[in-house]
């Protein structure tokens, strides 16, 4: 009985990986998929990769900082896209500026980039108006 189980298995594994050279062409490698702070090619740049270089970038250049923040906004999860498009075309310190950079602080902290509530806190589209204004004021939820 056991025999016959380890044998479903195998067999069920050659025919899942036969399955995954087809939907890829022929190749038996998983098609890559990126995920935001997650990679499957090393040779690709996470959105946390991207994001913190955005984050952490001190020059004066706002060509390079623009050019910082296209890169993270190419990679970034569809919700933060508008948000991050927002951080890069308002004036630093205007109201606009302010709450997006805490939307994309609130997203950074929460739900990637060794978040601290992963679980345990909504996504910025399934936040009310009450607790979205809650954060873009700088307020705890």
């Amino acid at each position: 009985m056991l025999l016959r189980s380890l044998i479903a298995v195998a067999v069920a594994l050659v025919l899942a990986n036969v399955g995954v050279a087809l939907a890829n062409g022929g190749s038996a490698a998983p098609a890559p998929v990126v995920r935001a702070g997650v990679s499957s090619k090393s040779n690709q740049p996470s959105y946390c990769d991207t994001a913190r270089a955005a984050l952490q970038y001190e020059g004066h250049s706002a060509a390079r900082l623009t050019k910082l923040m296209n890169r993270t906004i190419a990679i970034a999860p569809d919700e933060l896209v508008s948000i991050l498009r927002a951080v890069r075309d308002t004036d630093a310190g205007t109201h606009d500026y302010v709450a997006a950079h805490r939307l994309w602080d609130y997203y950074n902290n929460n739900h990637c980039c060794q978040c601290i509530d992963a679980y345990l806190s909504p996504e910025i589209s399934d936040l009310t108006p009450e607790q979205r204004q809650h954060i873009e004021d700088g307020k705890p939820l």
